[in-house]
């Protein structure tokens, strides 16, 4: 067996792994960062409990929802009659292509996906 080569490969997959490693806690740590900014703009905007990417049964725009989930965002709440969550998208410049009542395509990549709700002045990832 050759030795040296097989020392070689592992070590250089160990420093590519450390890499992609580092650089991924770096994203998810700008994406926590960025989903607060998010959660913030939800409260500012009246609402309380919001789903990114992911579906649930405690958002009723969720409910029944035939497409994926992916890339989208979810909140029940309005604003002056329309639906929060697509004043949240415009004014967070997540927005991409249209939305339906309670739900929004957005660009989801900078944020984590989760259902949070917000309670007792703090967001919460519930699900």
């Amino acid at each position: 067996m050759n030795f040296d080569f097989r020392f070689e490969d592992i070590e250089s997959g160990i420093e590519r792994l450390s890499r992609d490693l580092k650089a991924l806690k770096d994203t998810y740590e700008n994406a926590r960062d960025f989903t607060s900014i998010y959660l913030q703009c939800c409260e500012k905007h009246g609402i309380s409990l919001t789903s990114i990417g992911k579906k649930t049964d405690l958002i009723s725009a969720c409910k029944g929802w035939p497409f994926g989930f992916k890339n989208n965002v979810f909140a029940d709440e309005e604003e002056n009659g329309c639906p929060a969550i697509w004043k949240v998208c415009e004014e967070m410049k997540l927005g991409e292509g249209g939305g339906n009542t309670g739900q929004h395509q957005a660009s989801c990549a900078r944020l984590v996906d989760g259902v949070y709700k917000l309670k007792n002045g703090t967001w919460l990832k519930i699900e």
